[in-house]
């Protein structure tokens, strides 16, 4: 480079961030105060299954528990649920984390728990294995970050927690286990969220973590009817700039979680939609409400525009019109 001549240097930088979702989506995973977002379903006689202030780790937990009848031992099975709601993509981990305590222990037949997930699709995975409880425990025991198979959380819909509980007791006795501080920490893939471009002071972006809120609809032509098949969807955060685009099913429909956009309640999301085939567009708006769960934005493309013709072509045309004429 000749001396004194400057040299201009454009630095381009790609924010990316990590989400890691500890729980957000699982409600009441402490049972601080109660046993709210959770719920038992019980079995065999002398089974209960409730909420403990006075015990946890710290105070409250829920339990399980038998009682033993008078002439013989009583067996029985709880389950705790809870659904959450996901709506990220594959995670790049997933662990499982959970205290459990038992109180009081008079086996009778089996006493042994396993924590399963259901699948928006119903299927149910082993997350954690079936576990024997055999005596009192002096202190809580603690399994932490106990790995979970990350394709189990593989599309986005509303999953389940179950902690299931047999539980049994000789006569005249009972037996008890509780369990608190269950999570389910998931790690999401990093995403892109946006592009920077600066001179002199470096740019820094904070993303907040924020709950799933899903923006989806259908994409038709022109008559407003005829679904769109591969049309190409934008979604922008019209607030941070943050762009996505997926394209639509044979049906039309699209979706994403814009949680990975970094929205906040009240930003302005703008969707455009194309068809490469015709050349017919659209576009939608809407304003984030973030009491409910996703919302939606249909878009009906204009017809494909008619090709103007250029001077140039009327001028071709026009002498080819001579021409005809003069033969």
């Amino acid at each position: 480079i000749p001396a004194g001549n400057r040299v201009l240097v454009e630095i381009y930088v790609n924010a990316t961030y990590a989400v890691s979702v500890n729980e957000s989506e699982i409600s009441n995973p402490t049972f601080d105060a109660d046993s709210t977002g959770w719920s038992s379903t019980i079995t065999g006689s002398g089974t209960t299954a409730a909420f403990d202030s006075a015990t946890g780790n710290p105070a409250g937990a829920i339990y399980a528990d038998v009682a033993g009848g008078w002439t013989t031992g009583y067996e029985g099975t709880v389950y705790w649920n809870t659904t959450f709601y996901y709506g990220g993509p594959v995670p790049d981990s997933v662990t499982l984390s959970f205290d459990r305590y038992v109180s009081a222990y008079n086996a009778y037949t089996t006493n042994q728990y396993t924590i399963y997930l259901k699948a928006p699709d119903g299927t149910v995975y082993t997350i954690y294995p079936t576990t024997a409880y055999t005596a009192v425990d002096t202190a809580w025991v603690s399994v932490k970050n106990y790995a979970v198979n990350a394709s189990y959380l593989s599309v986005p819909g509303n999953y389940t927690l179950s902690i299931y509980v047999e539980i049994s007791s000789a006569r005249r006795a009972s037996t008890r286990v509780y369990f608190d501080n269950i999570y389910l920490n998931v790690t999401a893939k990093s995403q892109v969220a946006m592009g920077y471009d600066y001179s002199g002071t470096p740019s820094y972006v904070v993303m907040p973590q924020v709950k799933s809120h899903k923006i989806y609809g259908y994409v038709y032509y022109s008559d407003g009817v005829t679904p769109v098949n591969g049309a190409t969807v934008n979604i922008t955060d019209n607030r941070t700039g943050a762009l996505i685009s997926v394209v639509a099913n044979a049906t039309g429909y699209y979706e994403y979680d814009i949680s990975w956009l970094g929205y906040i309640g009240g930003d302005e999301i703008y969707v455009t939609a194309y068809d490469s085939a015709t050349g017919g567009k659209g576009s939608g708006a809407t304003v984030v409400d973030d009491t409910v769960a996703g919302q939606q934005v249909d878009i009906t493309l204009s017809a494909a525009p008619v090709p103007e013709l250029s001077v140039y072509m009327l001028l071709v045309v026009f002498v080819f019109l001579i021409f005809l004429r003069r033969r």
